[in-house]
């Protein structure tokens, strides 16, 4: 079946996906519903998103995640625009080190983190 939705995967990689797709861990984690948890969080939530994200769609998921959390009076949910699953931004924008561009974590994001954590651990006044 695997092979039927991308002819160019060989034998090899699709049997590897296919041992994957079907271990305990993964059946959970397809079936797992998170919104009866999320109803019980009372913590601050920060829950971010990036635009460029291809594995969760932040139009999808920060709409589920902050009803999902409608309980909880201390939610902060954003896009952070052009960043990626693993928060990073497009990788014309990461620095060159020793003649190389490595993967960084999104200035943006670093600081929209930061922020809401000094917001939200600063004593009450």
């Amino acid at each position: 079946m695997l092979k039927q939705n991308n002819s160019s995967m060989d034998n090899a990689t699709a049997l590897a996906s296919a041992a994957e797709l079907t271990t305990p861990w993964y059946r959970y984690f397809v079936g797992f519903n998170p919104q009866p948890e999320l109803a019980k969080v009372r913590c601050p939530v920060l829950a971010l998103n990036g635009t460029k994200d291809l594995q969760a769609a932040a139009e999808v998921n920060l709409p589920a995640l902050d009803k999902a959390l409608k309980g909880n009076r201390n939610v902060t949910v954003g896009k952070l625009a052009d960043v990626n699953h693993l928060f990073q931004a497009d990788p014309s924008e990461w620095p060159l080190v020793d003649g190389q561009q490595p993967p960084i974590f999104s200035p943006v994001a670093q600081d929209v983190i930061c922020e809401w954590i000094v917001k939200h651990t600063q004593p009450e006044k």
